[in-house]
């Protein structure tokens, strides 16, 4: 990775959930911190829906909501801390759950307009200036908001002249064999 200016170059890497700069970019991120290269996460949602205490599901007993959020932000944060991640940005909208749950009654992230969301993150590489940004693979997981965060994404870089590379985390067939 190369940068123009004497600062060092910058990967920013945008995820839709807490959890997902582990599982989709946790080794990218890591890696190129070790290297020197300055690291930005953005997660696009609270990751309210994920599970909660012992697996409890949105919806039955025993799943808060809030607490699932606040577990999961602290989660973020020590992940951020153990990755090396230089900068955290929280766009800080509603989780969309899975298509195994019931619809959240707010307004989810999968349903904000995809511009809406393009224009957070067109800001975001304006004021970090990454080189290169990683994001899903726009189809391969299947979920709303990681299809959403993909699409948005490239909307963003494509709209702009800062990023020089976008890539894809990708899942093997191996891993989705296993879900």
């Amino acid at each position: 990775m190369m940068s123009d200016s004497a600062s060092p170059p910058t990967l920013m890497a945008v995820m839709a959930h807490p959890d997902d700069e582990s599982t989709s970019a946790g080794g990218v991120l890591s890696l190129y911190a070790r290297r020197g290269v300055r690291t930005v996460l953005v997660t696009c949602t609270n990751g309210e829906y994920g599970d909660g205490v012992a697996g409890a599901k949105p919806g039955s007993e025993g799943h808060s909501a809030g607490k699932v959020a606040r577990t999961r932000l602290e989660e973020l944060r020590a992940a951020c801390t153990h990755l090396g991640v230089d900068a955290l940005e929280l766009l800080s909208h509603h989780d969309s759950g899975s298509i195994y749950q019931m619809r959240p009654a707010c307004t989810v992230f999968a349903d904000i307009p995809l511009q809406t969301v393009a224009e957070e993150l067109s800001a975001l590489i304006d004021k970090h200036c990454p080189q290169v940004v990683v994001t899903h693979e726009p189809t391969g997981t299947r979920h709303v908001d990681h299809i959403h965060a993909a699409t948005a994404t490239e909307v963003a870089v494509r709209a702009g002249n800062v990023v020089a590379k976008l890539y894809y985390a990708a899942h093997g067939t191996r891993y989705w064999n296993r879900v």
